[in-house]
C-alpha cells in the first residue's frame, strides 16, 4: 500500500539517502534516514521503503541518481510516494551473525585506545559516548556512598556499645541508691544514675538519626542504583546490536562493489541482494530508533540519580554530624553535673552490687567451690559484719 508523504526541505535537504535503481535493481529504495531530520520526524518513512514517485513523477525503472536530482530540484516541499517494506518476522529475530557482530563491538569497547588504533577499528562511537563518562562518575560516587555507609555503620555499632555502658553504670548507681540508708548519699546516687540515663537517651537518639541516614543511603544503593544499571545494560545491548547492523550493512555494500558489478544487469543475484539489503537497513533503522529512545531515558535516570546522591549525601553527613555534636554537648553538660556530685562518702554492703556481670561471676565462683550463690552472701564463715560506734556496718574479711 502506497503512502504520500510531504517533507519540507531544510537547508536544501529532507534527511534521507537512496539506493538501488536501474540498471541492476528493480526499484529505488531508502537506504537511511538521518536522525532528527524532517524524514525522521514525520514517522512514516523507514529505511528499506520503496520510492514510487517524487512530486508526482514516477521513478519506477529509474536510477537513484535521477531520484536524487528530482529531490534536489524540488521547491520547499518534496512529495514522496512511498511503499512500506514488509519485513519477515523470522528475519527480525536476531541471528547468529548479528549476535557475533554485537559481541565483537562489546570486546572492542573494552580495548584500550592504542590497541584499537593499531587494529584499525573504528572506535569513535564506542569511546565518544558521554553516557559512558557519566556512568563511570556514577560508579565512583556509588563506591564512595558504600564506603561512607560502611564507616557510619561501624561507628554506630561502636557508639552503641558506649551507650550501653552508660546504661549499665546507671543501673549500678540505681541499685546502690536503693540499698543505701543515708538519704543524702542515696540522693547523690540517684542523681548520677539519672544523668547517666539521660546521656544514654541522647546517645540512642543520635544512633536513631544515624540509622535513618544509613537507611536512605541503603535505599539508593540497593534499589535506585541497580535499576539504573539495568537500564544502562539494556541501552548498551541495543547500542551494540545497532552497531552490528551498521557493520553488516557496510559489509554488504563492500561486497556489492567488489563482486556484484561483474554480473549482467537484472541478474537474479541482484534481486537476492536487494531483498537482504533492504531487510538489513530496515532493521538498522529500527534498532537505532530503539537505541536513541533508550539513550534519552538512561540520561534522565543517571541525571536523577546523580542529583539524588549529590543532594542527599551531604544532607545525611550533616545530619550525622549535628546528631553527634548535639550528643556531645549534652554529654558534657550532664557529666559536669555528675562531677559536681563527687566525692560521695558512703558505706557499701556486701550484695549491694548485683549487676548481671557480677551475678555471672558469683555463680561461676559458687560452681567452682560447690557453695550455692545464696549461701555466699554474708553467711560465709570467712566473712562477718561489724558495727562500729556510729552504727555503720562494714564488711570485714
Amino acid at each position: 500500500m502506497a503512502t504520500l508523504v510531504r517533507l519540507p526541505k531544510v537547508k536544501g535537504r529532507i534527511g534521507l539517502s537512496v539506493c538501488g535503481g536501474a540498471p541492476y535493481y528493480r526499484s529505488v529504495f531508502i537506504a537511511d534516514v538521518l536522525l532528527r531530520s524532517e524524514a525522521d520526524k514525520c514517522g512514516k518513512i523507514w529505511a528499506g521503503d520503496e520510492i514510487l514517485s517524487v512530486n508526482g513523477n514516477s521513478v519506477r525503472g529509474s536510477g537513484k541518481a535521477y531520484v536524487g536530482r528530482l529531490i534536489q530540484e524540488s521547491d520547499d516541499v518534496v512529495a514522496l510516494e512511498i511503499r512500506s517494506w514488509q519485513l519477515d518476522k523470522e528475519i527480525e529475530s536476531k541471528g547468529l551473525d548479528i549476535a557475533l557482530k554485537a559481541l565483537k563491538h562489546k570486546l572492542v569497547a573494552k580495548l584500550p585506545q592504542d590497541a584499537v588504533d593499531i587494529l584499525g577499528i573504528c572506535h569513535a562511537m564506542l569511546v565518544n559516548d558521554t553516557l559512558a563518562v557519566q556512568l563511570n562518575n556514577l560508579k565512583r560516587m556509588a563506591q564512595f556512598c558504600k564506603a561512607f555507609a560502611h564507616e557510619v555503620c561501624a561507628f554506630t555499632e561502636e557508639f552503641g556499645k558506649a551507650v550501653a555502658v552508660n546504661k549499665d553504670i546507671a543501673e549500678v548507681f540505681g541499685q546502690l541508691a536503693s540499698t543505701e540508708r543515708q538519704t543524702d548519699v542515696s540522693g547523690a546516687f540517684l542523681l548520677v544514675a539519672s544523668k547517666l540515663r539521660k546521656i544514654a537517651a541522647c546517645g540512642e537518639e543520635s544512633i536513631c538519626l544515624c540509622k535513618q541516614a544509613l537507611q536512605s543511603v541503603h535505599t539508593l544503593l540497593s534499589k535506585a542504583l541497580p535499576d539504573t544499571q539495568l537500564t544502562v545494560k539494556k541501552y548498551a545491548d541495543q547500542k551494540f546490536e545497532y552497531l552490528a547492523y551498521c557493520l553488516k550493512t557496510h559489509e554488504m555494500e563492500v561486497n556489492e562493489e567488489e563482486n556484484f558489478l561483474e554480473f549482467e544487469p537484472w541478474n537474479p543475484i541482484y534481486l537476492i541482494w536487494e531483498t537482504d539489503y533492504r531487510d538489513c537497513v530496515h532493521l538498522r533503522h529500527k534498532r537505532r530508533k530503539q537505541f536513541n529512545n533508550t539513550r534519552s531515558g538512561v540520561f534522565d535516570k543517571i541525571k536523577m540519580l546523580e542529583t539524588k546522591l549529590e543532594g542527599d549525601l551531604p544532607v545525611h553527613m550533616e545530619t550525622i554530624a549535628r546528631a553527634q555534636h548535639s550528643f556531645y554537648e549534652s554529654a558534657v553538660e550532664l557529666n559536669q553535673d555528675i562531677v559536681d556530685v563527687f566525692p560521695i562518702t558512703c558505706t557499701i554492703e556486701w550484695g549491694a552490687l548485683t549487676t548481671h556481670y557480677m551475678e555471672q561471676q558469683m555463680a561461676q565462683l559458687g560452681a567452682e567451690d560447690g557453695t550455692p550463690l545464696d549461701q555466699s552472701n554474708g553467711n560465709d564463715s570467712n566473712h562477718h559484719e561489724h558495727h562500729d560506734q556510729n552504727g555503720d556496718r562494714h564488711l570485714l574479711d
